[in-house]
């Protein structure tokens, strides 16, 4: 389910990202996945794999990068940068195929990150604390009068709720204070939401 997700949020914003609309079968987010399953590399060099993929790839989905100069020099940017780096004495990573994947693998145990830093993770329990109004969304993005709070505050709380799998938990804890000591309020959207365990006598 997570993969096919994934495929359809790559269909959409490849197709806004070129203009135009991908072919009708790989429209089909099963189908996007069944050609990137199917896709094999005899390449055992880390850049030259990913490289090889690539190239199978968008020329399975008939797609010719050399008409689209931007995505063209992303392209080429991408692996000179990368090589470059690698080539580096003092950067001492191994550029073999299984180190490579080795650095995809989803990080197991406890991972502490920002509400924007999360976007595009997944995760079976999410916990988000300093739900605050001023934290969520930050008073930085509140003061300017272009800024609508609200709709921020909506924002960030979807990226996080969005990113739990089987359990979510947003904590609106007492006892913090602006600079100038006033005590922090819950996030006004958070407030706003009833729950039936909110009346259960003590």
């Amino acid at each position: 389910t997570t993969r096919v997700r994934w495929a359809a949020d790559f269909i959409r914003n490849f197709e806004l990202e070129i203009g135009k609309e991908l072919t009708e079968g790989m429209r089909q987010p099963r189908n996007l996945l069944r050609l990137t399953n199917a896709i094999q590399s005899i390449e055992d060099e880390g850049l030259a794999y990913l490289r090889d993929v690539f190239e199978q790839f968008v020329n399975a989905i008939e797609f010719r990068l050399v008409d689209f100069p931007a995505l063209l020099t992303s392209f080429d940017s991408f692996f000179q940068s990368a090589q470059k780096r690698l080539e580096q004495i003092d950067y001492g990573f191994p550029s073999d195929l299984e180190n490579l994947k080795r650095t995809f693998r989803h990080p197991s145990g406890l991972v502490i990150e920002t509400c924007h830093g999360i976007k595009g993770e997944e995760f079976e329990v999410v916990i988000c604390f300093g739900a605050l109004q001023g934290r969520i969304p930050n008073w930085q993005r509140v003061i300017p009068d272009d800024i609508d709070d609200a709709e921020e505050a909506r924002r960030l709380l979807y990226v996080v709720a969005s990113r739990a799998k089987k359990h979510l938990h947003f904590f609106s804890e007492d006892g913090r204070t602006t600079n100038s000591g006033r005590p922090y309020q819950a996030s006004t959207e958070l407030a706003c939401v009833s729950f039936e365990y909110d009346d259960l006598p003590s």
